[in-house]
C-alpha cells in the first residue's frame, strides 16, 4: 500500500531524530504536537500543518476546539476559517467520510475524492481556494488511550504529495504514535482535595503558619483554620509538622 522503497535512509534518520527530540520535551502535548508537525512539514513539505484531537461521538462532527494547532497559516483570518471548517466541517469536505473510515491510514485527497467532486465542491471554493490550500494528505491517528486524533498537512494548487511523502507520513504514525501522546499526571490525594482548600494547602506546604496564609489568602483566620482541619482529615495527618514531612517532596 504505501511505497518504502521510496524512503531514504536520510529519512528514517531525520524520523528518528525527531522522535528523540519529542521525547525530551516537555509533558506538554500542545509544545509536542507543535515540533512533531514542524517536523514533517520541513521533511516532507507542505503549506500548513493541523493536529487536533477527535470528538467523541455526541460532540461533533470532527474536533473539540480548543485542542486544534495551526502551524504556518499565513493570517489570522485563515486560521479561523480552517478552525471553523474542521471543528464543524461547514462547509463539508468531501473527503470526510474516506478520512474517518481510515482509522490508522494514511491517505490523500485523491485517494478520498474524485477530483471533480473536490473541485466543485462549496467546501473548495470556500475554504481551499480562498486561501490557495489544494492537495491534502490525512491521518486518524489511535492514540495509546483509545482517543483519536487527527493530521493534516496541506499544499498549494498544483504540489502533490508523493508515494515517498505518504511512507515517510506513515512510516511515522504506524511506528511512533506517542509523539502525539501525553499521558495524564496520575492524581494524588493532594489533588484531589477540593479547590478551595488547594490555595491553604500550597502555602502551608510552604512552612507557612495559618496567619500568614490567611494574610496572604485575604481570608480570615477562622476560616484558614478550619480549611486546614479539613486538609490534615483528608491527608490523614494531624499537624503541619507531619503534613510538611510527609509531603515534602511536593512542598
Amino acid at each position: 500500500m504505501y511505497r518504502y522503497d521510496s524512503v531514504r535512509e536520510s529519512d528514517v534518520a531525520a524520523l528518528l531524530r525527531l522522535v528523540g527530540e519529542v521525547t525530551e520535551l516537555p509533558p506538554d502535548k500542545v509544545v509536542r504536537r507543535t515540533h512533531v508537525l514542524r517536523g514533517l512539514l520541513s521533511l516532507i513539505g507542505g503549506r500548513s500543518a493541523t493536529v487536533m484531537e477527535m470528538a467523541l461521538p455526541d460532540e461533533g462532527p470532527l474536533g473539540r476546539a480548543g485542542t486544534i494547532i495551526n502551524i504556518d497559516y499565513s493570517c489570522e483570518a485563515e486560521a479561523r476559517c480552517s478552525e471553523r471548517f474542521l471543528v464543524h466541517n461547514d462547509p463539508p469536505d468531501p473527503a470526510i467520510p474516506a478520512f474517518l473510515a481510515a482509522r490508522g491510514q494514511t491517505i490523500t485527497m485523491t485517494r478520498g475524492i474524485e477530483d471533480k467532486v473536490y473541485y466543485r465542491s462549496p467546501h473548495f471554493d470556500m475554504v481551499r481556494r480562498p486561501f490557495d490550500f489544494d492537495h491534502a494528505l490525512y491521518c486518524r491517528l489511535p492514540l495509546p488511550d483509545g482517543s483519536d486524533v487527527a493530521v493534516g498537512i496541506l499544499r498549494c494548487p498544483g504540489e502533490v504529495f508523493s508515494e515517498r511523502d505518504k511512507a515517510v507520513a506513515h512510516l511515522l504514525h504506524t511506528n511512533a504514535p506517542h509523539v502525539y501522546y501525553v499521558p495524564r499526571p496520575a492524581e494524588t490525594e493532594l489533588d484531589r482535595l477540593a479547590p478551595r482548600l488547594q490555595p491553604v494547602l500550597r502555602y502551608l506546604l510552604q512552612g507557612d503558619a495559618e496567619k500568614e496564609a490567611a494574610a496572604k489568602l485575604r481570608l480570615s483566620r477562622h476560616t484558614v483554620h478550619r480549611y486546614t482541619q479539613v486538609i490534615y482529615r483528608g491527608l490523614g495527618v494531624h499537624s503541619r509538622a507531619e503534613l510538611l514531612a510527609k509531603y515534602a517532596r511536593r512542598a
